[in-house]
């Protein structure tokens, strides 16, 4: 056969393959491997043909072969890289992408995945560099835009961010996932500038995005939060329904939907969509006294939650797991290990749970609610009480004594994940340096990870030295006797919040308008869950005035 007759069987095949004829495409490769046993064409169309078959192997040997016999085709290499990328294995995929680049350093997809690539590493300045580098050679490209942009969202360049995705808009202003990540920014900017513009116009590019694609479970579930925020708990319900009927298994809308119905009382509702946190099945969980499980003396292990706070929340269930007669073991954040060691409920406590033999049962320790079919606010019980060393005691009163006089005062006022929409929590620090500096008492800095111009922008407007105790986030069991010991705990909610009741001490809780309430926060002034703990909410128009009065009063301290 003529060389001419391989080269119209190649035709045939490139023609077979753009329209998508994978057995034609098969069929004249392998005829023209039989004639031309090298013939790097045939083994790239094989190749990205098994790759589009999700033959991973089968596609990296035969583009391997294609690139021995063509080195220097940068189409073979770019596809070679493609299907690396696909198995996972960056570095290879890397060098093989920096190659192509070698040869053609205008491809912009190549840089693309580079910058994916990159991304992936933790390279992120390197990462943009390439997104951009892809954008200058094609300025429309939109999946370029929206990587760089997704990029630059995470870093917190909100500015950045929204310019990179409004010139993808410009070519196609129809990319759903792009209106929803600025809807994301825009809730972010409204927690952290107490502002109910970014709110609103939050609300408006979730819509946005739904009319654009209306089967998009994240713009429902998102725009269920932005309303959740808005108060409109309703309308919220219904949107984190919706994702759900779209994506069963979305979850987020789970874990936003368990918040509400946790709030209102609906516990049935809440546990069960709480179950579903961690992307699982929520029906995988069921309640002991449907499963008919006998766990007397079964040896059970519970696992931790991913939060401190959640894990002094929940543990209040143990104690009535124990009551069936079990043999219970807790895995625990080392750092929480000693003091949980002195609950009398918990057989063994440990930060590592590889040498544990004969497990019968291991559950996580969230999912205790739903197992003991707790579905009423009269079942729930009350928070641990942990005990304290006597040194640590002697420790920390010796400290507060060498800083001033009683009455103390813990004061926090930011907790979760910075420009995290759902856990991102804060109040103006200044706000509250202006409510206590006509207040008699010694203020205590309890904020984690403050910084060393807050501390001076807190003491100036207070007009007296404050104290930073922030160290002490480090250390849980003098933050535990810290918390016991002062007189006032002033705070957004946080890990502290459990540890003080834990301490058999209540907190002033102040709740931001734009927040997403954890699952005690179920009252308007008060807490079923914290007996004691007082709430203080900030008002629909930002204001703390009504709220700081109450809280003044509440806290009987003597004006100077």
């Amino acid at each position: 056969m003529s060389e001419f007759d391989v080269r119209t069987m190649l035709e045939n095949a490139i023609a077979h393959y753009n329209s998508g004829r994978v057995q034609e495409v098969v069929r004249l490769s392998n005829q023209i491997l039989k004639i031309s046993p090298k013939n790097p064409d045939a083994l790239n169309l094989l190749g990205i043909t098994a790759y589009q078959m999700g033959q991973l192997d089968i596609a990296t040997g035969l583009l391997q072969q294609a690139v021995r016999n063509a080195p220097d085709r940068p189409s073979f290499l770019n596809n070679l890289g493609n299907v690396l990328m696909a198995k996972n294995r960056i570095d290879e995929a890397l060098e093989t992408y920096y190659r192509v680049l070698e040869i053609n350093p205008q491809l912009a997809e190549v840089r693309h995945n580079i910058g994916c690539l990159l991304q992936e590493q933790g390279k992120l300045k390197r990462a943009i560099e390439f997104y951009q580098s892809a954008i200058d050679i094609n300025p429309e490209y939109v999946e370029a835009y929206t990587n760089l942009g997704s990029l630059l969202q995470e870093q917190g360049e909100y500015h950045d961010a929204i310019e990179i995705y409004n010139r993808a808009l410009e070519i196609n202003p129809n990319i759903p996932e792009i209106h929803n990540n600025i809807g994301i920014i825009l809730q972010i900017q409204g927690i952290v500038n107490q502002s109910s513009r970014y709110i609103k116009e939050a609300v408006a590019r979730h819509q946005h995005a739904l009319t654009i694609n209306s089967q998009y479970p994240a713009g429902e579930s998102n725009l269920g939060l932005a309303l959740q925020k808005q108060g409109n708990m309703e309308g919220a319900i219904s949107c984190y329904k919706r994702a759900l009927k779209i994506d069963p298994k979305f979850q987020n809308a789970h874990y936003n939907l368990s918040f509400v119905e946790l709030q209102r009382g609906n516990f049935k509702d809440g546990w069960y969509h709480h179950t579903a946190r961690y992307g699982r099945d929520a029906d995988t969980i069921v309640p002991f006294c449907e499963s008919g499980i006998d766990l007397e003396n079964k040896r059970i292990l519970i696992s931790k939650e991913q939060g401190l706070g959640e894990e002094l929340f929940f543990l209040r269930f143990m104690p009535r797991l124990k009551s069936f007669g079990v043999w219970l073991a807790y895995q625990t954040d080392a750092r929480l290990v000693s003091m949980i060691s002195t609950l009398p409920f918990i057989d063994f406590v440990t930060d590592d749970a590889t040498s544990l033999n004969d497990i019968d049962f291991i559950f996580m320790l969230g999912d205790l609610p739903r197992l003991l079919d707790v579905d009423d606010v009269e079942q729930i019980p009350p928070p641990i009480s942990v005990q304290i060393s006597s040194e640590d005691l002697a420790s920390v009163q010796e400290r507060l004594s060498e800083i001033g006089p009683p009455p103390y005062v813990g004061i926090a006022w930011w907790a979760g994940v910075k420009n995290d929409m759902i856990s991102y929590r804060k109040v103006d620090f200044r706000c509250l340096a202006k409510l206590f500096r006509d207040i008699e008492c010694t203020v205590l800095i309890l904020q984690r990870d403050v910084v060393a111009e807050e501390i001076t922008a807190f003491s100036e407007i207070l007009g007296r030295r404050v104290h930073n105790f922030s160290d002490y986030n480090q250390d849980l069991d003098k933050m535990a006797a810290l918390l016991k010991l002062i007189d006032h705990h002033v705070t957004v909610s946080n890990t502290n919040v459990h540890l003080r009741a834990a301490v058999g001490k209540s907190s002033s809780v102040l709740i931001p308008m734009y927040t997403v309430a954890r699952i005690w926060i179920d009252q308007e002034k008060s807490s079923s869950w914290y007996p004691g703990t007082v709430i203080y909410r900030q008002n629909e128009k930002l204001g703390w005035d009504h709220s700081f009065g109450r809280l003044k009063k509440d806290l009987q301290l003597i004006p100077i």
